[in-house]
């Protein structure tokens, strides 16, 4: 029986369980979850400057970071922009997010750039302690599987660096850069009443200096650099705007596999962006605006599939058998997209040009 064209439509909602709200994507019997953890986000924005369909925006930080409000996300999801892209769990320093299948796994995804690992072990000098709370979150955050996949714990891990007895972990962060704090708005800063940047530090490198050294050193408030991620969250929570993180490269881990991808470019434009300015971010944003793809709505373009797809009935069996056969073209197709000619006929939308090559290629392979 064929499937109704009803059934081939994507459909995307969300839901909220406790603390993890839910971005549901379902199409045909496939689907996939995004789940975003409350708890855990700490609003340093990298997923919203990272994001390459501006599905991500931020929530007040500033009333999260002060505990005037709770339960709050300190970014939001758009369902309907959301690709699924994986961008913001790669990038995430705290596994706030995740992707999973149908019935909640996480989906791997191999192929996929992440930031590097955030710590360094020294096994020789380790004394494990069973009992200790320390020791079960640095076997935890050592797991192979968080390695592989690229998931980081920044909170917990801080916590094991300044905690470990024998010193046997060490932060390294995956960006380079500097905390500025405008000296000449210092006046504004209230941190006895406010303490924002120093709650939401998610490597606990800002301090308030106490004695009158230190006071007289810093002013009101200081960054321990040393520890320091440059993260952003501090900037994001601070209700005067006294704070600016400037990130000035970005260390990404990518596949050899991957590293030949057409794809792979948008990756490196989009972790890139992690280095610009709010004021440069927002006129790259402002740039890239004539790209943006449509969105339905009711009053607006129809995307109906009927209508987009010619009325044929669809067999899941057949269509799997299909690509069976025919995986050794796909394959072939695949290693020519990768080619750099292939790439600028696309670009140029020379169409007959492509058609030519690409029968010439699979003719002669």
């Amino acid at each position: 029986m064929a499937e109704r064209s009803s059934d081939r439509k994507v459909y995307k909602d969300m839901d909220v369980n406790k603390n993890l709200i839910i971005e549901r994507w379902k199409f045909m019997e496939h689907k996939k979850y995004l789940i975003y953890d409350l708890d855990k986000c700490v609003g340093c924005s990298l997923c919203y400057v990272v994001c390459p369909e501006r599905a991500i925006e931020m929530g007040p930080v500033p009333d999260i970071a002060q505990n005037l409000i709770e339960d709050m996300p300190a970014v939001m999801i758009d369902t309907d922009l959301c690709s699924f892209c994986f961008m913001c769990v790669s990038v995430c320093i705290n596994s706030v997010y995740e992707i999973a299948d149908e019935v909640g796994q996480p989906i791997q995804n191999p192929i996929f750039p992440v930031l590097p690992q955030m710590w360094q072990y020294d096994k020789s000098t380790c004394k494990k302690d069973k009992k200790s709370e320390i020791c079960k979150s640095c076997i935890e955050i050592r797991k192979p599987i968080n390695i592989e996949r690229g998931r980081h714990h920044a909170k917990d891990l801080i916590q094991v660096v300044n905690n470990c007895p024998t010193q046997s972990m060490e932060f390294i962060s995956p960006f380079e850069g500097e905390v500025l704090i405008l000296k000449e708005q210092l006046y504004k800063c209230d941190p006895n009443g406010c303490k924002a940047c120093v709650n939401i530090c998610p490597t606990e490198s800002f301090f308030i200096p106490q004695t009158a050294e230190d006071v007289s050193k810093y002013g009101k408030i200081a960054c321990n650099e040393d520890t320091c991620m440059y993260c952003g969250a501090c900037e994001n929570a601070c209700p005067e705007e006294i704070i600016i993180v400037s990130r000035s490269s970005v260390n990404l881990d990518i596949p050899k596999e991957s590293v030949n991808k057409p794809w792979i470019k948008r990756w490196k434009k989009q972790f890139h962006d992690l280095t610009l300015s709010r004021e440069e971010l927002e006129e790259n944003i402002q740039n890239r605006e004539e790209f943006a793809i449509i969105q339905p709505d009711s009053e607006g373009i129809d995307f109906d599939y009927d209508k987009i797809t010619p009325e044929t009935p669809f067999f899941p069996e057949q269509y799997k058998k299909k690509r069976m056969d025919n995986a050794p073209i796909i394959k072939k197709m695949e290693q020519n997209f990768d080619k750099a000619n292939v790439r600028i006929f696309i670009h140029h939308k020379k169409k007959d040009k492509l058609r030519k090559y690409l029968k010439k290629q699979l003719k002669d392979e």
